[in-house]
């Protein structure tokens, strides 16, 4: 990984961090890709690093060591922290992002795609649609690749309310036809030719458009 291979394995342990409480956080279980990473690093800890980490954590605990409690004292629930809402967020991104890249590389596309619906679910989170966009077309290349029409009808209806926050027409446009394809390929030619419809309308508005704004040009020259 860049990350560490560049000395910045703290970066890339806090991403890892982040990205294993995410994990837990939506209940699912990570790839053994990003367990082996996260081995490598903390084999190369220092024993002082470990040790500070160790401190630092007991600091952080809200809830004092006591020998003796007090029964009659309620005692709140602690709100468990979302791993999102910290400031490792680009860490986490960033590393999970380079492993991904890698398998996408080697074409281990059964590998990096529970990788990338995991970075698309902490988008999602984070409300970043112009990164959702990037990661519904990677979940796309790759549902292609491993031929899974149901996930890809599944990425395809997501990704097209994504576009349409957009406002990206020529992403529509494409989104429609690939609908309209993978439908037909299915079986399903009545959903084939209501998405097949709605692409040719949207082209056809281009079209007019189009017209109208050259119309306007020639009249203001």
């Amino acid at each position: 990984m860049a990350a560490a291979d560049s000395g910045r394995d703290d970066e890339a342990r806090n991403g890892l961090d982040s990205y294993f409480s995410m994990l837990d956080e939506i209940g699912k279980s990570p790839a053994p890709e990003a367990v082996e990473l996260q081995g490598q690093l903390e084999n190369k800890a220092e024993p002082d690093q470990v040790i500070s980490k160790a401190h630092e954590t007991l600091q952080e605990t809200e809830t004092p060591l006591n020998l003796e409690t007090d029964s009659s004292i309620d005692e709140q629930p602690k709100e468990r922290n979302n791993p999102w809402d910290n400031d490792e967020q680009t860490d986490y991104a960033s590393i999970m992002d380079e492993l991904v890249d890698a398998l996408e590389k080697k074409a281990a596309y059964q590998e990096a795609l529970p990788l990338l619906q995991d970075l698309l679910a902490y988008n999602q989170q984070q409300e970043i649609q112009t990164e959702m966009d990037l990661i519904y077309e990677r979940i796309e290349k790759a549902q292609n690749a491993l031929e899974d029409n149901e996930g890809l009808l599944e990425t395809y209806e997501s990704h097209l309310q994504c576009k349409r926050s957009l406002d990206d027409r020529n992403g529509l446009i494409r989104i429609l036809d690939a609908l309209g394809t993978l439908h037909s390929k299915i079986g399903n030619s009545e959903r084939s030719r209501e998405f097949h419809a709605e692409r040719l309308k949207l082209v056809s508005l281009g079209e007019k458009k189009g017209l109208e704004d050259s119309a306007i040009e020639t009249l203001n020259q």
